[in-house]
């Protein structure tokens, strides 16, 4: 049985929808119900009723969810006993971070802030939004740092994790100086468009924005990736347009070689993104466990964990 089986029949549970898990996960949906098809041939009983509409949990699936969330937990806190043990191991706070954040917001933020970790190290998990979520959930970061935007929830239960607002910045449709200026001449031009990935959290922004727009403009999809430096790259060299965080272009748009696509329009083509840091309402995923070691360097990742979120503003 693996690890990874678990939640994926965890996250299944909760959305109720084959497509919408596997685009959560990451993979596809053949790959991700052969998934939970091997943990219920693990387990020797069905968990997932098929014949309804949306899909329902079989008698023995309710059963196993609520299992399946504590052995989650608990092989989390396995792990952290564990490595509380290393005598070489000092204090470690980790954090969570979609792949654009860790190269934008990040290292700014946490040169300014680290002073306040009380002299503990930190490790940086670069990960997809919805796997560093996760991530947080499933105790393996102490700390998320994310984009937030009310077009796509992250649905975070706000009894059990709390969050502060550490900034805002523009979410635009940008493109190199020259395809604008062209556009600009001929407005009924074929605009070749660089998106996101169906699973990506900026992708799903990006939608909303050009649905909510109502700007006639003739895009035409020609390349995709679920990166923001991907799509940054490549409307660089030349390929189109791309929405992206405005701190993901900022060098180039002082340097004029990009600039917001159409600006002269009536329409709204960016919204404000908020960066949030997420954590635990108690400071720490894990539990007392009766460890008198672990339980010490809980308490104390708490406090230092307590002592950084008191001091951001």
């Amino acid at each position: 049985m693996e690890f990874k089986w678990l939640e994926d029949f965890v996250l299944l549970a909760q959305v109720k929808s084959f497509s919408k898990a596997s685009d959560l996960r990451n993979i596809t949906q053949p790959a991700f119900s052969r998934r939970i098809q091997s943990l219920e041939l693990w387990l020797g009983t069905p968990l997932i009723d098929r014949s309804c509409f949306p899909m329902e949990l079989t008698p023995a699936g309710l059963f196993f969810y609520e299992h399946a969330i504590s052995l989650i937990e608990n092989i989390s806190e396995v792990r952290a006993t564990l490595k509380s043990r290393n005598p070489n191991q000092g204090l470690t706070i980790d954090f969570a971070v979609p792949h654009n954040l860790s190269l934008t917001h990040f290292p700014d933020w946490i040169k300014e802030v680290s002073k306040y970790l009380g002299g503990a190290s930190y490790r940086l998990k670069a990960l997809n939004v919805h796997d560093a979520v996760m991530t947080l959930l499933n105790g393996g970061s102490d700390l998320l740092l994310v984009y937030s935007h009310p077009s796509s929830s992250l649905r975070l239960n706000p009894a059990v994790y709390t969050s502060k607002l550490l900034g805002v910045e523009k979410f635009s449709l940008y493109g190199l100086t020259e395809l604008e200026q062209a556009y600009q001449k001929n407005p009924d031009i074929e605009i070749p468009f660089l998106t996101y990935g169906s699973s990506a959290y900026l992708g799903k922004i990006a939608d909303h924005i050009l649905a909510k727009c109502g700007l006639k403009i003739n895009l035409k999809k020609v390349y995709e990736t679920d990166m923001a430096e991907g799509l940054k790259s490549m409307v660089l060299a030349t390929h189109g347009y791309a929405f992206l965080p405005e701190s993901s272009i900022r060098k180039e748009l002082n340097e004029g070689l990009v600039v917001k696509a159409f600006p002269s329009n009536k329409y709204c083509l960016d919204v404000d993104l908020e960066v949030r840091l997420f954590r635990y309402v108690d400071g720490s995923s894990k539990k007392a466990g009766g460890n008198s070691k672990f339980d010490d360097a809980l308490n104390m990742k708490r406090k230092v964990i307590e002592n950084l979120w008191n001091n951001l503003i």
